[in-house]
């Protein structure tokens, strides 16, 4: 069944510090219940409340739990632009709004050779999106402008877009894939997920 929308990204980031030192710990042989234990005993991510660290780890988990064993296997070799790919991966499969503007979006700015993002181009996919769905229809002006901010703000955090100055633009700038990590996608079957980031 296809996954519902959620806006609840609006407080959300990429946590690419943290997503890494869940894969380390990972890669160390703790189980994801051991890490969330860890977190929630000794702050090992250190966020300011206990409350925070408890959401923050809890929405680690679900993302890392949508990744193929297979990506998370080999992500500790992946060097840190595409160590953020996957982090950005996790994203996607975590959240369906976020992979189809980066598949209906960022994706069309490579494959049009455009390679420029613009504010009003996130503004109309969001609002094609509210004519489109009947949840999304219901969510307030204020959440679709706060949406419309955190969806270039992930992409930032994964280095896929670097501001332009004096523009309220962005230069779109696709990871470069690692070889070992794109047959791996192929043989998940992501190839939509892989075709959103590199056109």
């Amino acid at each position: 069944m296809m996954k519902r929308y959620s806006a609840a990204i609006v407080s959300h980031a990429l946590w690419n510090d943290e997503f890494k030192k869940f894969l380390e710990l990972r890669s160390e042989g703790h189980s994801l219940d051991e890490i969330l234990a860890l977190s929630d005993k000794q702050n090992i991510f250190q966020f300011n409340s206990a409350t925070r660290a408890r959401q923050v780890s809890r929405i680690l988990k679900h993302r890392v739990e949508c990744l193929p064993a297979a990506v998370l296997d080999l992500y500790p070799t992946l060097d840190e632009s595409n160590k953020l790919a996957v982090n950005y991966l996790g994203l996607m499969l975590y959240n369906r709004l976020i992979a189809e503007f980066t598949y209906d979006v960022y994706r069309d700015e490579i494959i049009i050779g455009d390679m420029t993002l613009h504010a009003s181009e996130v503004m109309a996919f969001l609002l094609k999106k509210q004519g489109e769905n009947e949840q999304i229809a219901t969510w307030t002006d204020a959440t679709i402008k706060r949406l419309r901010i955190k969806l270039v703000e992930f992409l930032k955090a994964a280095e896929m877009v670097t501001k332009l100055p004096n523009q309220d633009a962005w230069k779109v700038t696709p990871p470069y894939l690692d070889y070992q990590l794109e047959k791996v996608l192929q043989a998940e079957k992501l190839d939509y997920y892989l075709q959103a980031i590199g056109g």
